[in-house]
């Protein structure tokens, strides 16, 4: 599958979305409650993790990004009102 150039500013499929705030938010909890529990000695090894996975969750969401729109075809846009006065 080919990657377009301008695809990187796409969203990624929905899925993906789903799952990588899913295991953003179980790691983010996990790592509280570790904290929470005493295991302050392992801090650096806990930033290091959850650095390495918001690292790879971004990389592979750049990858996946397919170029599609995901909005219905017959809704525009939306576009902000224009605020100018006349």
């Amino acid at each position: 599958m080919p990657i377009k150039r301008n695809s990187y500013k796409k969203p990624a499929p929905r899925w993906f979305r789903l799952t990588k705030k899913i295991v953003s938010l179980t790691l983010n909890t996990v790592i509280l409650v570790l904290l929470a529990l005493g295991y302050s000695s392992e801090s650096v090894l806990m930033l290091l993790i959850k650095i390495g996975e918001s690292y790879l969750g971004n990389l592979f969401d750049t990858i996946l990004s397919n170029g599609e729109v995901y909005a219905p075809d017959n809704q525009k846009p939306y576009s902000a009102p224009n605020d100018r006065t006349v």
